[in-house]
């Protein structure tokens, strides 16, 4: 390998440091786009080269499978959503349901699905402990509960008591505008 002139000795680049490594880097960037500006001039140089397109080539492939698997997953989880749309409108109009409830039965079915996972669809939510669980509703909703004064104080005196009321007593109710929530003797 020694008796081999190297490319760096064939471009006269063996005293100049910023030369020779940027003639490396513009080498090393050719084997991405598959090529080369100069002949390989020892075995191993060769060897690197091919090792260094290996790399390139393995490198490229699974940017290329994480991108499609990525899009993939979109299109299927986009179109599972198209398709359940689909099926609530038409299955409002098959009952005859006027445009305005259509409209906003349509729209609070879209905000549903874009929005906030219901703890419903989460399937290993039904399968962690009781204790984890009410430590979760502990999280999620104090935050929302200690804006009111009466929750607040309770939360900061008697806090096993507000983990049993978040975890039992409270839920997630997802309204648009004109849902009524209450009405009039109810």
């Amino acid at each position: 390998v020694d008796s081999e002139r190297t490319w760096i000795q064939s471009l006269s680049f063996e005293d100049d440091l910023a030369s020779k490594y940027l003639v490396s880097l513009e080498r090393s960037m050719s084997h991405f786009s598959g090529a080369s500006h100069e002949q390989l001039t020892s075995s191993l140089e060769r060897f690197i080269a091919v090792l260094v397109g290996m790399f390139a080539l393995i490198l490229g492939m699974v940017m290329v499978g994480t991108l499609t698997s990525g899009l993939t997953q979109r299109y299927i989880i986009e179109g599972n959503a198209a398709r359940q749309m689909a099926t609530l409108k038409t299955y409002l109009r098959q009952n005859e349901i006027s445009k305005n409830l259509m409209k906003r039965v349509a729209r609070n079915a879209q905000r549903a699905i874009s929005g906030d996972l219901p703890a419903d669809s989460v399937q290993l939510l039904q399968v962690i402990s009781e204790p984890l669980k009410a430590q979760l509703h502990f999280e999620m909703y104090s935050r929302l509960l200690a804006y009111h004064p009466l929750f607040y104080d309770l939360m900061n005196d008697k806090n096993a008591l507000m983990r049993r009321f978040c975890n039992e007593a409270t839920s997630i109710l997802l309204l648009v505008t004109g849902d009524v929530v209450f009405s009039l003797w109810e």
